[in-house]
């Protein structure tokens, strides 16, 4: 007789891991070292059976499914701010304004999935952080006006898509999970459409 051997996604196991320690911390009211339990466990179920372990690397965790994900979160917020200012800015042309919500209302909701899924997996609330290089070219764009505006704003908007895709290549490679593995290819392709399609808006492709 043959037996058939059932994949089980390893985000399945770590949730299942989590949600029996969370039972665990309401039966003997230690949050503090049942967290830190299910964080471990938790990790070695996302590890299991892939080959992957965390090890030292200049990745915050060294599982680079978990790090990507951190990375992404922080790079859409730091476009995100972008784009909400300039949402607002009257001296922006319309098609800018309205290109401006669209990708802050796109790149939001792919901010909010990456983030649900690190809380689901790992009980990690990751709060996104402006990194001073976005700050700063933010700043610089929005210290200009009218047409430069609009061409600044496209500009920077290619820029880090290109980084985003960057850096989700440098990821691939090593990404353990195929939950990761398909939003990231996902965001790979969005990101990519977008750049092409604003290069045609300004003459650059």
């Amino acid at each position: 007789m043959r037996t058939t051997l059932v994949a089980i996604p390893l985000i399945t196991i770590a949730l299942t891991v989590l949600g029996a320690s969370t039972a665990c911390t309401r039966a003997t009211g230690d949050g503090s070292s049942a967290d830190s339990a299910a964080r471990a466990a938790a990790m070695r179920a996302l590890t299991r059976d892939t080959g992957a372990r965390a090890s030292p690397s200049a990745d915050t965790t060294g599982l680079p499914d978990l790090d990507l994900l951190r990375r992404m979160v922080d790079h859409h917020h730091g476009l995100i701010v972008l784009e909400r200012a300039i949402a607002d800015r009257k001296d922006a042309s319309p098609d800018v304004r309205s290109e401006a919500r669209r990708l802050a209302t796109s790149q939001g909701a792919e901010m909010d999935s990456m983030g649900t899924i690190l809380e689901r997996a790992l009980r990690e609330h990751h709060t996104p952080t402006l990194l001073p290089t976005h700050q700063a070219t933010n700043d610089s764009v929005l210290a200009t006006t009218g047409v430069e505006l609009d061409r600044r704003f496209r500009g920077t908007v290619i820029a880090r898509h290109r980084e985003a895709i960057a850096m989700i290549d440098e990821y691939a490679p090593r990404l353990q999970h195929a939950t990761f593995t398909r939003m990231m290819r996902r965001v790979r392709e969005t990101e990519s459409r977008e750049i092409a399609e604003l290069e045609k808006r300004t003459g650059t492709r």
